[in-house]
């Protein structure tokens, strides 16, 4: 199987060109930046601004991220994502900089191949791979159970630190990964990681929760970005080809939504609470109460192959025809909203 890396701004940009694009069964996007949201009538399918404007659609896809306060309306009690002793600090380099450096240009000496570094007693791992046409080389260093990375500023969930601080970690690999500092900035972002305690539904009304405002999880199996990708295809797959949706239409097949996701995605939160090469299969118990009848995974291998070869679009079109005897279904006009704020009611009494 091959697996393949992107960088994020990259797949953004590419994600907003699609968006725009005219084709001829779907008009394009319109894209409303920086538009507060005060709150969301998930029944009647209203999204109300905090410059006094609303707009309504058949279906309200919240997808603003771990502070979401989406996830409230949909449960209907206050559950913010938990902050972790787990951080993420992203260093881009450029390629041709890795090249010039006689200690770590071995990380740039084949295109393509990443890099998996442990370090010695754990506590931290480094993940490297190429991006952006080959131009940069990315490296996430992951640190868990411990905070000694020096941190200047925390808001939230994004933090600084410095590269002399950076140097040090690096160097507790390898010195000579250390010397990768040389081509950094002096102060650089530092991300702590927030996780959701998994649930059994996503959606309420005419709203559906996606991506980490629905299920963030630790980055221990890369699944993150990954399952925010599935949830997209899930709906898209759904909803596809529809011209005409009843609230009742809209209702069940959110609860199929529902039926297909939230057991896989508990799973994997749950698995993703261990790194990769420390798994000792001791979460199975958790997981065998949420898929009962699933034959779990072994072994890293068998993990991986569960969480890389599985077909959300095939999934979908078979609990489709199940359900309605025709996997290409019939009517909706499906209205998308992506926010960057959402609030429940609750929040601006």
């Amino acid at each position: 199987m091959q697996i393949y890396a992107f960088f994020r701004p990259d797949l953004q940009q590419e994600l907003r060109y699609l968006a725009g694009q005219v084709d001829s069964t779907e008009q394009p996007c319109r894209l409303v930046e920086f538009a507060a949201v005060s709150r969301i009538d998930p029944e009647k399918g209203i999204v109300y601004f905090e410059d006094g404007s609303q707009d309504a659609g058949d279906l309200i896809i919240a997808a603003d991220g771990v502070h979401s306060k989406a996830m409230d309306l949909v449960l209907g009690m206050a559950c913010p994502a938990k902050p972790r002793d787990t951080t993420a600090i992203r260093i881009v380099v450029p390629v041709a900089k890795l090249k010039e450096n006689p200690f770590a240009r071995i990380m740039a000496s084949v295109p393509g191949r990443s890099t998996f570094s442990v370090r010695s007693g754990g506590g931290a791992y480094l993940l490297g791979y190429w991006c952006h046409g080959f131009e940069y080389f990315n490296l996430v260093l992951y640190r868990y159970g411990v905070e000694d990375v020096p941190v200047i500023a925390m808001d939230k969930m994004r933090g600084e630190t410095t590269r002399e601080d950076v140097k040090v970690a690096m160097d507790q690999f390898h010195p000579d990964l250390g010397t990768v500092c040389e081509h950094l900035l002096d102060v650089l972002p530092l991300w702590r990681l927030h996780t959701r305690d998994p649930v059994s539904r996503y959606t309420r009304g005419r709203l559906v929760v996606i991506g980490d405002a629905a299920h963030a999880m630790l980055s221990h199996l890369g699944q993150g970005a990954n399952n925010a990708i599935f949830d997209a295809a899930a709906l898209g797959t759904l909803f596809a080809g529809m011209t005409a949706m009843s609230a009742e239409e809209i209702s069940w097949r959110l609860r199929l939504y529902d039926e297909i996701r939230a057991p896989r995605i508990s799973a994997t939160q749950i698995w993703s609470e261990i790194p990769m090469f420390a798994q000792d299969w001791l979460k199975n118990e958790e997981v065998r109460k949420i898929l009962p009848e699933t034959e779990l995974p072994q072994n890293l291998e068998d993990l991986l192959k569960w969480l890389r070869e599985y077909d959300i679009v095939q999934d979908c079109r078979e609990r489709l025809q199940e359900q309605t005897g025709n996997p290409d279904h019939t009517s909706v006009h499906l209205v998308r909203w992506v926010g960057e704020s959402v609030a429940s009611d609750e929040t601006h009494k």
